[in-house]
């Protein structure tokens, strides 16, 4: 039985995991839950964006993120603790638009609506000495892309007989 906040509880089993295998290529998936319903994360989270004023729905919104923010980080350190940080692709994506009432970066819309709020999302990719630290790509691209441009990454061919809607 496991005990414990999920988001808390998925990294340290990422965690542990990379650690045990330190010494051999390994894969991590990682999907955090948030921000989805039900938006719980402990009090220690919520009460700074309630002295802020928001309603108890967005503070319990935004700690999941900080909370999602520190166990991102905690993977990282890992990846520097072992070793492995510069032999290792680390991708940051999510679903779908914000749901937050506050900040929108300036994009129309929120999640469930077909607006660039609603279906534009962050993709962060991180690899040492292989890709330039803050460098930007303007390109437009889908989750479709992924598989076959980490195929174009590591060298191996895209699956024969069957169609690819995505591209590297």
């Amino acid at each position: 039985i496991t005990a414990g906040y999920v988001t808390d509880v998925l990294t340290d089993a990422a965690i542990d995991f990379m650690k045990r295998n330190a010494d051999e290529p390994f894969f991590v998936y990682l999907p955090y839950n948030v921000c989805h319903y039900p938006f719980w994360v402990p009090d220690p989270y919520i009460k700074k964006y309630l002295d802020k004023g928001l309603s108890l729905t967005n503070a319990r919104i935004y700690g999941m993120l900080d909370n999602a923010d520190e166990n991102i980080g905690r993977v990282l350190e890992t990846l520097d603790e072992i070793g492995q940080a510069e032999d290792t692709l680390v991708i940051f994506m999510t679903d779908n638009g914000g749901i937050s009432d506050h900040f929108r970066a300036g994009l129309r819309g929120q999640k469930a609506t077909v607006y660039e709020g609603g279906v534009r999302v962050p993709f962060f990719a991180r690899w040492p000495g292989h890709f330039p630290a803050g460098a930007k790509v303007e390109a437009m691209a889908q989750h479709i892309d992924v598989f076959p441009t980490l195929c174009e990454l590591i060298g191996a061919d895209l699956p024969r007989g069957r169609k690819i809607d995505g591209k590297s």
